[in-house]
């Protein structure tokens, strides 16, 4: 039998390789206060679509290019409606530090794989694909930093507010779409800055003077 580790309801300390791989049959959180650590090489399965990990405190995942960090969704042989994960939720007031981590298979149901609702996070040379629909969205008044990652076969790998978007920069080849808002002389919009970028405006979007 191949080793595993359960975890549910609140979780802190340290994800550990030699645990790995860690299994969400339900929403996990990181409370407020306390930081969760996760090695270099850890695995994170997320096994029904209510499988979620929410931050409320701190988030610290970096993996190397050698040993990425992987969150994502196994799908139910029981229950095919159950292809994708939840999602990895970044709370007001949260911070995150991920670097070389992957999520794959996420945002059940049409949703969101990650949800960054924190300017407190960074989140660097990661990957995001295969999501339910959405690869990343960010709401308007946070300002989160992604940067050079790699977004591929999301129906949208970015959805944002217009003025959320000064920090997402060196991330090539992505569909971003910016949600309804005022959009003004942004340097992330700049096409060196994400190359190869499309972005769509939704309607009710205003182009500043």
């Amino acid at each position: 039998l191949r080793l595993q580790t359960v975890v549910c309801s609140i979780q802190s300390g340290v994800w550990t390789l030699a645990n790995s791989p860690y299994v969400l049959n339900t929403v996990v959180t990181v409370p407020v206060d306390e930081t969760l650590v996760i090695e270099p090489g850890v695995v994170i399965e997320a096994r029904s679509g209510g499988a979620s990990l929410i931050v409320t405190g701190s988030l610290v995942a970096q993996g190397t290019v050698d040993s990425p960090i992987t969150l994502q969704g196994i799908p139910q042989t029981a229950n095919p409606f159950h292809s994708h994960g939840g999602n990895l939720t970044f709370n007001a007031g949260s911070s995150g530090n991920l670097k070389h981590f992957i999520v794959d298979r996420m945002g059940y149901n049409d949703r969101t794989a990650i949800v960054v609702n924190s300017s407190g996070v960074t989140i660097d040379s990661s990957q995001v694909s295969d999501s339910d629909r959405t690869g990343l969205s960010i709401p308007v008044n946070v300002s989160p930093t992604i940067t050079n990652s790699d977004f591929s076969n999301n129906a949208v790998d970015l959805y944002a507010h217009p003025g959320s978007v000064s920090n997402v920069i060196g991330n090539t080849e992505c569909l971003i779409i910016l949600s309804q808002g005022t959009i003004t002389a942004d340097a992330a919009m700049h096409p060196q800055n994400n190359a190869g970028a499309d972005f769509f405006l939704e309607r009710n979007t205003t182009v500043a003077a």
